[in-house]
């Protein structure tokens, strides 16, 4: 299943968001993109607009879409470049 389908435009919003942030490492650095606002302000994290999950939700579907497309299975694309799966499953999505 491509990475946006069977979603709302909102939804789709949310999950490229998240997916777009390479940039940001560190657990420390993360928490909002991965918890969402709810969890981060209880951490005393700045929120970043994202519902609860939805990191969780947004790289699920991105892997999702980069084993349908690649054809591999989980175990095989266990060491797959982070890049090269969320440009994949966006790849897959247009």
């Amino acid at each position: 299943m491509p990475f946006g389908a069977g979603r709302s435009a909102r939804r789709r919003r949310v999950a490229h968001r998240s997916c777009f942030r390479t940039d940001i490492t560190g657990m420390q650095n993360c928490v909002a993109w991965v918890h969402g606002d709810t969890i981060a302000e209880h951490l005393g994290v700045t929120p970043v607009g994202l519902p609860t999950g939805a990191g969780y939700s947004a790289g699920n579907r991105l892997v999702d879409a980069y084993l349908a497309a690649t054809g591999k299975s989980a175990a095989q694309a266990l060491h797959a470049d982070s890049a090269e799966v969320i440009a994949t499953a966006l790849a897959a999505d247009r």
